[in-house]
């Protein structure tokens, strides 16, 4: 699916995060026609494609990881505010996996 012409912007706009704007008012926002099935506060079941728009940051990370550090693992903290946990090996990931609940 083609959304259209676009610019450097999108670099920095958070999609699902519109400014100003309150999480419970999403139902309401109207969204241009070509994104408008990806509100999935008011389109029920699966949007019609992907869902997550990396940032650009993200993307050169995954092609480019700092291994310097050693870290292999990480896991999500739940309730940690989006912050992670990393480990060096696959044993300490475990633990941590157990730690977290997961």
């Amino acid at each position: 699916m083609k959304l259209g012409p676009y610019s450097d912007a999108w670099k920095t706009y958070l999609f699902w995060s519109p400014k100003n704007v309150d999480e419970k008012q999403y139902a309401k926002i109207d969204f241009p026609e070509a994104v408008a099935g990806y509100n999935t506060y008011k389109v029920k079941g699966l949007p019609p494609g992907p869902i997550v728009t990396p940032t650009v940051k993200s993307i050169e990370a995954a092609l480019a990881p700092d291994t310097k550090a050693g870290m292999n693992f990480f896991v999500a903290i739940p309730d940690g505010g989006g912050r992670h946990d990393f480990s060096k090996t696959e044993a300490e990931h475990r633990e941590k996996l157990a730690k977290y609940g997961y």
